[in-house]
């Protein structure tokens, strides 16, 4: 999906927070990363690929989830 739209997978997340409703303030020490980050407002995620996101972001939360499960044998 970063190929699709020429982004870093930064620029992807935090654009899909955005999109989202939520309230974002990614953190960088470099200009670079600072400057990259900021440019998030001048396109959009397709509809199909916030979907695709918010099940990849959903399934890999359950993962951990069920990692941490077996970690601690429950």
């Amino acid at each position: 999906m970063c190929f699709r739209y020429n982004k870093s997978v930064a620029q992807l997340m935090i654009r899909w927070s955005v999109q989202m409703g939520y309230i974002t303030i990614p953190k960088s020490s470099k200009k670079e990363r600072v400057l990259e980050n900021a440019a998030v407002f001048d396109w959009t995620i397709s509809q199909e690929d916030i979907k695709i996101l918010v099940s990849t972001i959903a399934l890999s939360v359950l993962c951990l989830l069920l990692q941490v499960m077996f970690a601690m044998e429950i």
